[in-house]
């Protein structure tokens, strides 16, 4: 349950926003839903893994938006990565992840700069990787280059910076804005977030019955804004035969803390843009639900697909819901 947890904390974005439902809403909740097997059933998940393994990882994600009460066009993306288990010691793993391809010409918006400036931005990253250090289950804990993957990201924010305005004053305060989001401790959050949703069921113990509830606290990283929350583990059904586990989660953050902490990253973009914040700003209420549905091999101790569906709203005029899809490609 811990390291589903801190999937939690990585993944609180407000700026990232999780099939879609009609009309944009949430899925359904996990709570009070049932597994098909006993009460008794029960899994723990942990790594096998040999220094040498590698295999390929797509991932394709698919973003519906209302803003202002406006639907926006659909916006898409794809990318291949390449993981190799480059260490094994006694207290866990070393995994390499390369970026073989992407394309988020489609995910482009006019404010990023176009398809033209999104894509001279994921060039920078294709052929790079990032090393993740895992614990003794497989679950990543802390990024070994966080240093070189930093600067990475701080490069290629450059080239979004660069096309924002037509004069320097205008870049001037993309820039103030994005050294406010953009912190070292948010850069390396967004840099473990796929490894972290795609080896998240690792060091987990799950079993039949109803789904279990538990309480969570989270990390907001635009603000390193904690808040409580609520966790929903459900081990929906195993098919022995295919040697596969099928497991949803499901988080919420405490709504008004939720809130506070949007107000808190408000203001700060507003100083760093030289505006005062008003004393009666107001943030309409803000929700946010992550939900996963993991087929998980159990014979080779990785998950063969990942549904991660994340539902953004605030207020009813803004609404998103974000689906990311993870496959294992080989």
């Amino acid at each position: 349950m811990n390291r589903l947890c801190a999937i939690s904390a990585a993944l609180l974005l407000v700026t990232a926003a999780p099939a879609f439902a009609a009309g944009l809403e949430p899925s359904p909740p996990l709570a009070g839903q049932a597994s098909e097997v006993a009460a008794d059933v029960e899994l723990t998940l942990t790594a096998d893994w040999q220094v040498g393994d590698s295999y390929r990882i797509e991932k394709t994600r698919e973003l519906r938006e209302i803003r202002r009460g406006a639907e926006q066009p659909l916006r898409s993306s794809h990318s291949i990565s390449e993981v190799r288990v480059a260490e094994k010691t006694d207290s866990g793993y070393i995994l390499v992840s390369t970026l073989l391809q992407a394309d988020l010409s489609n995910y482009a918006t006019p404010e990023q700069g176009g398809a033209d400036t999104v894509t001279a931005f994921t060039r920078m990253f294709e052929g790079k990787s990032i090393e993740f250090v895992t614990n003794e289950a497989g679950f990543p804990i802390a990024l070994r280059n966080a240093a070189e993957v930093v600067e990475m990201m701080r490069a290629a924010m450059d080239v979004i910076v660069d096309s924002a305005g037509k004069t320097e004053e205008e870049r001037e305060k993309v820039r103030a804005m994005m050294a406010q989001v953009m912190t070292p401790e948010t850069i390396e959050a967004l840099a473990m977030k796929d490894a972290m949703i795609f080896y998240g069921l690792l060091g987990g113990d799950y079993s039949g019955g109803e789904a279990v509830r538990t309480q969570t606290s989270m990390m907001f990283p635009l603000t390193q804004t904690p808040l409580d929350g609520e966790l929903y583990v459900l081990l929906r059904r195993v098919d022995r035969e295919k040697g596969l586990a099928y497991i949803a989660t499901q988080s919420l953050p405490d709504g008004d803390q939720l809130k506070q902490a949007t107000m808190l990253w408000m203001t700060r973009i507003l100083e760093a843009q030289g505006q005062q914040a008003p004393e009666d700003m107001q943030v309409p209420p803000v929700t946010i639900q992550d939900s996963f549905e993991y087929a998980y091999d159990l014979e080779r101790n990785l998950p063969r697909s990942i549904t991660f569906e994340r539902y953004f709203a605030m207020g009813d005029a803004n609404r998103r819901v974000d689906l990311e899809t993870f496959r294992l490609i080989d």
